[in-house]
């Protein structure tokens, strides 16, 4: 049977060989025709399907068994991305390579650049997103199911806080354009965290933590344990930018414990450093450190945690000892607006008021290139902390530039 997936079959095989002005001239049709066929104003026929397939010598594959094999095989690799079971998928999709291979000429064609881009989520963001854009021209046709896995995968290659239009005109349109009824319920939970990412990245705060609550109910229901910590973290993360500090810290260090039971060192990792910040930034010294150290512990590290360590000990150890730390850091280090942050904090220890006035000049456009306005804010307090006693001339001067800051 002829279809508008067949429609898209021809269109998609000429597309990169010959134009249709060429394609109708070497086929032996009437070129208007087949431009009111491909512009949707003509039917596609079986007798100009058959033309076109044989003119490029394949073989298409009409079943609906295939397609379907394909769609289930889609909808189970990207399972196995919510639950981080990535052997499974790599297992599955290895069992089924050579099927994928000759999906391109049956009526699964359209979702083999999904698959490819569920399979190279990990590998290369600029691949997957050139699976995506080649996925542009099925939406039309795709269910919701397939729609939302498209969305999903396109938050998973961006950066919400770069990319906010972006990410709100491909997921929130088309969250507001196709119903929920029949998705299945881990690519709910999943579409409904993506979505409160992009409204905290937009400091909506309250709208995130509407769908941060949808997505760890749909979670729970699935029992995604891991999941449903991680939309918990980025939960305290909202309540942190709201200046709810107590309500953070006490989501951050229950989901710190429950992550420590599971051993999901990810998830550890990610309270840690987020603790680390919020104890800096309440000069709570002593537990800063506690959880500079559970983040280096667990892996992954913001780089910023290098300058809080550095301060720290710039407050409260010997000069000797704060020397010696400065430079195992900096010489370790390989962050551009930590390195200045840590040169900075190195001019205190020096006293030498005019590296103080050049770094702090450079750390604050590191942090406003990264529109950190938490960090800016620290970077004024310590500076004003160092002139305090030594010039407060200088504290008067920099006195209106950090209350502008903190009532922005």
């Amino acid at each position: 049977m002829i279809t508008q997936l067949e429609l898209l079959y021809i269109k998609n095989l000429h597309k990169d060989r010959d134009d249709t002005k060429t394609l109708a001239a070497k086929i032996g049709v009437n070129q208007s025709m087949l431009y009111d066929i491909e512009a949707g104003r003509r039917n596609l026929t079986k007798d100009i399907f058959n033309k076109i397939i044989n003119y490029y010598n394949v073989t298409y594959d009409d079943r609906q068994s295939i397609y379907d094999e394909a769609y289930n095989l889609t909808l189970e690799l990207f399972s196995y991305i919510i639950t981080y079971e990535d052997d499974k998928l790599e297992d599955l999709y290895d069992s089924y390579n050579s099927q994928i291979k000759s999906y391109h000429n049956t009526k699964a064609f359209i979702l083999c650049d999904l698959i490819e881009a569920i399979r190279n989520k990990y590998d290369n963001d600029d691949i997957v997103e050139q699976q995506l854009l080649n996925c542009r021209d099925f939406l039309d046709i795709y269910d919701n199911n397939l729609i939302f896995i498209y969305c999903i995968l396109w938050c998973f290659t961006k950066n919400p806080d770069e990319q906010t239009n972006m990410l709100e005109k491909i997921v929130l349109d088309s969250y507001k354009r196709y119903s929920l009824v029949g998705v299945n319920e881990d690519i709910v939970a999943m579409l409904y965290y993506q979505i409160g990412r992009i409204y905290e990245s937009k400091h909506e705060n309250f709208e995130a933590l509407n769908y941060f609550d949808k997505s760890i109910s749909a979670f729970q229901n699935i029992h995604n344990l891991q999941r449903t910590i991680q939309v918990k973290i980025q939960k305290a993360n909202c309540y942190f930018d709201l200046k709810d500090y107590d309500k953070a810290e006490a989501e951050y260090l229950r989901m710190f414990e429950e992550s420590s039971k599971y051993g999901f060192k990810r998830r550890m990792s990610a309270c840690a450093n987020n603790l680390a910040f919020l104890y800096f930034l309440k000069h709570d010294f002593e537990n800063s450190l506690k959880f500079i150290e559970q983040a280096r512990l667990n892996g992954a590290i913001v780089p910023n945690i290098n300058y809080y360590q550095a301060y720290i000990h710039f407050k409260v150890n010997d000069i000797c000892t704060v020397r010696k730390e400065l430079k195992n850091l900096i010489d370790n280090g390989d962050d551009i607006s930590t390195m200045h942050s840590l040169k900075l904090i190195q001019s205190f220890a020096n006293e030498n008021d005019k590296n103080v006035e050049y770094y702090m000049e450079l750390a604050i456009k590191d942090f406003q290139k990264l529109n950190s306005k938490l960090d800016i804010q620290l970077i004024y307090e310590m500076v004003l902390d160092y002139y305090k006693d030594r010039n407060p001339q200088r504290v008067k001067e920099l006195l209106p530039e950090y209350i502008k800051l903190i009532r922005w």
